[in-house]
C-alpha cells in the first residue's frame, strides 16, 4: 500500500466509507440515502427544469463531469461527451468522498473552519450571502448542498425573481407537491427534526 500522507495524513485504504456512520453519529438510513439518490436524478431540483444534480455530477464520469466547463441550463438533456449548452463559469468538481473533505471547491471557498468537515464548532465558510449562516448544519457537505440550487447558470435559471432563500423555499415547495416525495421523506424521516432551507 503506498502511503500518501503528506498529502492526507494517513494512508489510503480504501475503506473510508466503513468510518462514515461513526463521523455522523449515526447509522445511514438506506431508505433516506435512496431518496436522495431520486432526488439527484429528478430536474425538481432546479427552478429552470432541465439540468438535474447528475447532469453535471454524473455516475458514469466517477460523479464528475465530462465536459471541461461545465454545461448547467439550457442544456439538450444529455450527460456525457455529446452535452450541449451555454457555459458554465467552471469545471464541475467530482463528489465521491467529499464527505470526508474539509474544504470544497476548486479554490477551497467552501471550508470547515476547524478543518474537520464533521465539526461545525468553529462554522462552516461560504462566499456571500450565506457566509457563515450554514454553520447550524451538523456537517460541511449539507451546508454545501444548499449552494447549487441557488446557482442560476447552473439549476435555477433567471426567470425566479427571489433570492436564495426564496429559491430554497421554492424547490422544497416544488418537492412537497411530489406525493412519492412526500411518502418517502415521511417514511425515512417521521420523528425526526428537520433542518430549516433557509440560510438565516
Amino acid at each position: 500500500m503506498r502511503n500518501y500522507g503528506p498529502c492526507f495524513g494517513t494512508k489510503a485504504t480504501g475503506s473510508v466509507e466503513s468510518t462514515l456512520g461513526e463521523r455522523i453519529g449515526r447509522q445511514i438510513d438506506n431508505q433516506l440515502a435512496d431518496t436522495g439518490r431520486l432526488l439527484w436524478f429528478d430536474r425538481v431540483i432546479g427552478l429552470n427544469g432541465d439540468n438535474p444534480c447528475a447532469g453535471c455530477h454524473s455516475p458514469t464520469a466517477g460523479f464528475g463531469d465530462t465536459q471541461s466547463i461545465a454545461i448547467g441550463i439550457e442544456n439538450n438533456g444529455i450527460v456525457g461527451p455529446h452535452r450541449r449548452g451555454p457555459r458554465n463559469m467552471r469545471r464541475t468538481p467530482m463528489v465521491i468522498n467529499t464527505a470526508f473533505f474539509p474544504n470544497l471547491m476548486w479554490n477551497s471557498r467552501f471550508a470547515s473552519r476547524s478543518g474537520d468537515p464533521f465539526d461545525n464548532r468553529a462554522g462552516f465558510v461560504f462566499p456571500a450571502p450565506e457566509e457563515l449562516s450554514l454553520s447550524y448544519l451538523p456537517h460541511l457537505l449539507a451546508g454545501q448542498a444548499f449552494i447549487p440550487p441557488t446557482e442560476r447558470t447552473e439549476v435555477t435559471g433567471f426567470h425566479f425573481p427571489g433570492d436564495n432563500d426564496a429559491i430554497r423555499a421554492e424547490v422544497l415547495r416544488r418537492i412537497n407537491n411530489i406525493p412519492t416525495y412526500r411518502k418517502l421523506f415521511g417514511k425515512s424521516c417521521s420523528g425526526r427534526r428537520f433542518l430549516n432551507l433557509s440560510s438565516h
